[in-house]
């Protein structure tokens, strides 16, 4: 995943009325019921993967095959698309895999929330530069589980046999 940061002067506003500032967060958590923190909508693109992305994309198949890198098989794990998340009006994280993107768990989107989590209105502060690399590192450890999920599937139909108390698919 690229870090892309688009400058803007802090006292330009851009097409949609955001200023460029530590303070602009575009991913947006509003405390709910019971003081739960819940995402709004955010900013961001979806597209096509660019050249230089998909030779990037062929490097992570050799985690998928011995025989050297298959770009169907990372593309159908990751998605033909990825996604530019705009923390504000001057940067974004870019070319995040869209199923890295759309990876739910408990039912929730573990990217946005954690995004909703880290909102200026909520912290009272601005998103650290740990904390901006935290998310970077969260996007690789979810793709990293994609593309190991048919090894780990694989791994637990070999042991579910020998397990105690697992549900078994029949």
């Amino acid at each position: 995943m690229e870090k892309v940061r688009k400058v803007y002067p802090s006292n330009v506003t851009d097409e949609d009325g955001y200023r460029s500032g530590a303070n602009d967060q575009r991913w947006m958590g509003a405390r709910g019921r019971d003081g739960v923190v819940m995402p709004r909508e955010g900013e961001l693109i979806t597209r096509p993967w660019t050249d230089i992305e998909v030779q990037r994309l062929s490097t992570l198949g050799v985690a998928q095959s011995p025989k050297g890198p298959d770009l169907e098989a990372v593309v159908a794990l990751l998605g033909d698309t990825c996604v530019d998340v705009f923390l504000n009006g001057g940067s974004c994280w870019a070319a995040v895999p869209a199923k890295v993107w759309d990876h739910t768990l408990g039912g929730y989107q573990v990217l946005k929330k954690w995004l909703s989590y880290r909102e200026f209105t909520l912290l009272g502060r601005p998103l650290s530069a740990e904390e901006s690399d935290d998310f970077a590192q969260v996007v690789r450890r979810i793709t990293a589980i994609l593309l190991l999920s048919a090894a780990l599937n694989a791994s637990y139909q070999a042991i579910l046999s020998t397990a105690v108390g697992l549900p078994t698919r029949e």
